[in-house]
């Protein structure tokens, strides 16, 4: 009977345990994303930021949408050190022959509360994995009184400034007039 107990209270133990890793994993990452957003020009926030932007480069893809949903809009810089660590995982998951959960993808692309910039994102993952969801995707997108920013291979004012090489993703084809939804 002891011996019963004492597997018992073991049991437990590991229990507990297990739950505490998980509630902290669920902590650093939130942590995480907010050191992430703390940066700034001139190498402000820079050092606390890299082991940050490592602990979300080691999350699983089932995390993508919380990392995404990361990308706040206000702080270019930051959404950009997070959008490096969204194509690490997604690379990763996708070269490993696992898949990303599209699904929670998709809902992350549909939200229209998401910032515009971490919506294009999903949308390219979700295209890199699975080409034929351009042709169901596209058209819940198009809204034609809309003005403004569209997904149709905008890249900001910025980036169409300075010569470069094509981005290694084609651009969207949307009919002429029309533009894709993102706010």
């Amino acid at each position: 009977m002891p011996t019963l107990l004492r597997m018992v209270s073991m049991a437990i133990a590991v229990a507990l345990l297990c739950n505490a890793a998980i509630a902290e994993a669920s902590t650093s990452l939130e942590e995480a994303l907010q050191t992430v957003q703390q940066i700034g020009p001139k190498g402000q926030g820079h050092q606390a930021a890299i082991p940050a932007l490592q602990i979300i480069s080691q999350q699983k893809a089932e995390d993508l949408p919380n990392i995404l949903a990361g990308m706040k809009g206000d702080n270019v810089l930051a959404d950009n050190w997070i959008r490096g660590a969204v194509d690490a995982i997604a690379e990763k998951t996708l070269q490993s022959g696992a898949s990303l959960p599209l699904t929670e993808l998709e809902a992350f692309l549909n939200d229209t509360s998401n910032t515009p910039r971490s919506r294009r994102l999903a949308f390219e993952w979700i295209i890199q994995a699975d080409p034929e969801a351009r042709d169901r995707i596209v058209p819940g997108l198009i809204d034609p009184g809309l003005p403004g920013p569209s997904l149709q291979g905008s890249r900001g004012p910025r980036d169409r400034e300075r010569p470069g090489p094509p981005r290694r993703r084609p651009p969207l084809v949307v009919p002429r007039g029309r533009q894709l939804a993102l706010v």
